[in-house]
C-alpha cells in the first residue's frame, strides 16, 4: 500500500530520534530514466514496528527532507512533506518504505538519501538520479540549393532539437545507411542519387529512448515521382 506525499507537512520530523547511533551504509545505486517517466526508489527493506524512515533531497546547501514514515506497536504514523518540484509527484510505500516520483521532471536529478533508523543503528543509502530530456521526433527537409537535376541528386537533412547528445541514423528500409554520433550540431544530412521509392527513416537515439521519423524521397526531392513501394 502506498500514499500520495502531501505538498507541505510543519510537523514534519518533530520526533527524529538525536544523540549517538552506529552507522551503517547500504550500497548505493544509480538510476536513469527519460523525463515523464514514474521511478521508484527501492529500498529492498522491510519496515519494522519501531523502525523510523527519512527520505531526503540534496540541494547546493543542504539537503532538503522530503518524506518520513514511522510504524510504532500495532499502529502506522505516516508523515510526508515536499517541495513545490515534488508537489503531487510523490508516493511512499508504508511496508517497505520505498520512494516513487511520478512524472518526472529534469529537475528531480540528483541524489537521495534514504535514512532508516532501527534500534539506535542508522542505514543510510543514497540513490543517483539522472532524468534526461525527452527525444523529439526528428525533422526532415530538403536543401533545394544542393538539388542537381543533370545528376538526379538530392540532398536531405535530418535534425533534432533539445537534445545534448544523440546518435542520428539513416535507413533505407532496414538497411543502415549512415549514422553519427552529435554532440553540438544536431543535424545529419543524406545524398540521394537516382530514382527510388523506398521507405527510408531517420532515426533519433540517446543512452535509454529513440524517435524515427519514416519519409519517402518522393514527397522531398523535386526529381523523385511514382508509385511508393515498401521493401
Amino acid at each position: 500500500m502506498s500514499a500520495f506525499v502531501s505538498p507541505t507537512n510543519a510537523y514534519l520530523f518533530r520526533n527524529v530520534p538525536t544523540g549517538l547511533f552506529a552507522s551503517e551504509f547500504l550500497l548505493s545505486q544509480t538510476l536513469s530514466v527519460t523525463e515523464g517517466d514514474s521511478v521508484t526508489l527501492h529500498t529492498n527493506l522491510t519496515v519494522s514496528r519501531s523502525d523510523h524512515l527519512l527520505w531526503s533531497f540534496d540541494l547546493p546547501t543542504e539537503p532538503l527532507m522530503i518524506a518520513e514514515l514511522q510504524r510504532w506497536s500495532f499502529m502506522i504514523s505516516f508523515q510526508t512533506s515536499g517541495t513545490e518540484i515534488f508537489r503531487e509527484r510523490l508516493m511512499l510505500d508504508h511496508w517497505s518504505g520505498s520512494l516513487t516520483i511520478r512524472n518526472t521532471q529534469t529537475e528531480h536529478s540528483g541524489v537521495y538519501t534514504l535514512t532508516l533508523i532501527r534500534t539506535r543503528t542508522r542505514f543510510t543509502k543514497r540513490f543517483r538520479l539522472t532524468v534526461n530530456a525527452a527525444v523529439l521526433v526528428p525533422i526532415i527537409t530538403s536543401d533545394i540549393s544542393s538539388f542537381r537535376a543533370s545528376r538526379s541528386q538530392c540532398v536531405l537533412l535530418c535534425s533534432v532539437k533539445n537534445v545534448s547528445r544523440v546518435t542520428l541514423s539513416f535507413f533505407r528500409g532496414t538497411d543502415l545507411l549512415s549514422s553519427t554520433d552529435k554532440t553540438n550540431s544536431l543535424s545529419q544530412s543524406l545524398e540521394i542519387e537516382g530514382r527510388d521509392d523506398y521507405i527510408y527513416r531517420c532515426v533519433v537515439n540517446d543512452s535509454i529512448s529513440s524517435q524515427a521519423t519514416v519519409f519517402y524521397t518522393a514527397d522531398l526531392c523535386p526529381q523523385k515521382s511514382g508509385m511508393r513501394e515498401k521493401i
